[in-house]
């Protein structure tokens, strides 16, 4: 598997992206994904193959890697991105929201999937350049109930990053109300 392990290096590009909408506390990617390697091919069938399990077993699998290194120290509540309802009833599940459950079986940290909601239909990111990607979820995800999240240290759930804009907009959601955010996914583009 090409490991990242940027959550060890001094340089860390996601960091990098996300330290313009706040101060980022950590972030951590378990491997490269290339769209015609092997590893992706899990991404897309716990995302498109009705396989919520698989979804959920990736997250143990990173989780206990992670758990080793002090990784998950400090961190009050796992926030998983959050999808539209229409996708929700087509696929049946939400995969971070999956991926965010396995996480928590492994650290015991609590998952807040209420926090934010998708307030209005977008196209898929994956047909998007970095530019369009931006544009498409700019402004898609609304704060519903932040008390559980005031405060605290939140740690965002992706299956993949890569331009970052899904995150950054969701933070954006989150405004003011965490004290600390980090991120976690399974996937990480090879950032240009």
């Amino acid at each position: 598997m090409p490991r990242t392990y940027v959550h060890r290096s001094r340089v860390n590009r996601m960091e990098e992206r996300l330290s313009r909408v706040c101060r980022i506390g950590r972030c951590a990617s378990w491997f490269y994904y290339d769209a015609d390697d092997v590893y992706a091919r899990l991404i897309r069938l716990a995302k498109f193959g009705d396989r919520p399990g698989m979804a959920r077993r990736l997250g143990v699998m990173f989780a206990s890697e992670l758990k080793n290194e002090g990784f998950f120290d400090g961190i009050d509540i796992l926030i998983p991105v959050p999808t539209s309802i229409a996708r929700r009833l087509r696929r049946g599940y939400n995969q971070a929201e999956e991926i965010a459950r396995g996480v928590s079986d492994v650290t015991g940290i609590g998952v807040c999937a209420t926090a934010v909601k998708v307030d209005r239909g977008h196209e898929s990111q994956t047909r998007h350049t970095g530019a369009e990607r931006s544009i498409n979820v700019r402004g898609v995800f609304k704060a519903r109930d932040l008390s559980r999240v005031q405060g605290c240290h939140v740690l965002i759930i992706d299956d993949v990053f890569t331009t970052g804009s899904t995150v950054e907009e969701l933070i954006k959601a989150l405004g003011e109300a965490p004290a600390k955010v980090s991120v976690l996914t399974l996937g990480l583009a090879r950032l240009k």
